[in-house]
């Protein structure tokens, strides 16, 4: 069995904008294809760092699909420079995803995932394919208010050659109370999830066992505080110790509302809320309608950024400031008949500089 690869998980961003912007899909679409393409030259990275799941930037020598899409949404719309993608996907009537593959600069296919369903439609198969490595089987299987998933190397779920197994449990609302996680050298993890009256999560916690360990104390991974109205008003992300089983604080973000119960504040803060290490500010058109979102990350880089939105939700332009430059980014878009974008160009001080273009099919 060949070695996994390290994880690394790290929080250099965080969400700022809604995902389903660039991943937003309209209609009945049978295949979507995008790329992304560097109109300017000299915005070209150096080789080692322009593929799009496979780099040593950041150390990073793989990257999940799910991960590698938020990324790139945070460096489109939150920097002066992007990342490659290029991808298909094919989709049967249903809308299910069937098929999607990732390819690098080159065309070099690096990722082709397909999944499977069963005749309720809930997904029991998905094959993973990664460069030269061996393929990836994740079996699924459902039963009661529990969801089970193993990994091996086989299409057959019962031949023993597994190297990790993971299982969900739901409450009556289909909510996941408690996830547990077996790896292939005997260690187990075990998370619990508790959720309020309106079922709302309001924490996560953690337990980690050795091979062998009987330890049951679950360390705080994750709280979160809401008002009278549902809106979350805090959250505190801890870190976990050497031991797997105690936690501290490690940053928290706080929330701010109008009358209107819109978010108007959000505050980043290192270990304690009188340490702020940055802050958004919102605006709103009197038709609640997204106008303007101002953050500021306070550290020796001096930087802040502003975001403005069209009427229907769309960034159209950024402003940032750092380190004593400052870029003014705009966005072009381009729709087909179904209100799917389908091409958006990136200009960066009035060059336009870099444009995704999507080709999409419907059935």
């Amino acid at each position: 069995m060949r070695k996994k690869l390290a994880a690394l998980t790290f929080i250099l961003f965080f969400s700022f904008t809604s995902n389903s912007q660039i991943d937003s899909l309209f209609g009945n679409v049978k295949m979507l294809k995008e790329e992304l393409i560097y109109l300017d030259k000299s915005k070209i990275p150096e080789s080692d760092y322009r593929n799009s799941l496979y780099s040593t930037e950041f150390g990073l020598t793989s990257m999940q699909i799910h991960n590698y899409k938020n990324y790139f949404q945070k460096n489109w719309f939150h920097t002066e420079y992007a990342r490659y993608r290029k991808y298909k996907k094919l989709f049967v009537k249903s809308g299910k995803l069937k098929k999607q593959t990732w390819y690098e600069h080159d065309n070099e296919q690096i990722r082709d995932y397909e999944y499977f369903y069963n005749k309720k439609q809930n997904l029991t198969l998905v094959t993973r394919q990664f460069h030269d490595y061996p393929k990836l089987i994740t079996h699924l299987s459902y039963k009661n208010d529990s969801l089970t998933s193993s990994i091996s190397y086989s299409k057959d779920p019962l031949e023993y050659d597994e190297f990790s197994f993971k299982k969900w449990e739901r409450d009556s609302s289909n909510n996941t109370i408690k996830t547990t996680f077996f790896s292939f050298n005997g260690n187990k993890t075990t998370k619990r999830y508790t959720y309020n009256k309106r079922k709302q999560l309001t924490s996560i916690s953690t337990n980690y066992n050795k091979e062998q360990s009987t330890s049951t104390t679950h360390a705080l991974e994750k709280q979160i505080d809401y008002d009278e109205f549902g809106n979350i008003t805090l959250i505190r992300k801890y870190n976990i110790d050497e031991t797997r089983n105690l936690s501290r604080i490690n940053f928290l973000i706080s929330f701010k509302y109008n009358k209107k119960k819109q978010l108007i504040q959000k505050k980043y803060h290192y270990k304690n809320l009188d340490n702020i290490t940055a802050s958004h500010s919102y605006k709103y058109l009197d038709n609640n309608l997204k106008l303007e979102n101002k953050y500021n990350v306070i550290d020796n880089t001096n930087t802040s950024k502003e975001f403005y939105y069209d009427k229907n939700g769309y960034i159209i332009k950024t402003i940032i400031f750092k380190k004593k430059k400052k870029y003014v980014i705009d966005f072009k878009y381009k729709f087909d008949k179904k209100s799917n974008w389908i091409e958006i160009i990136k200009s960066i001080n009035k060059k336009p500089t870099f444009k995704l273009k999507r080709k999409i099919s419907y059935y």
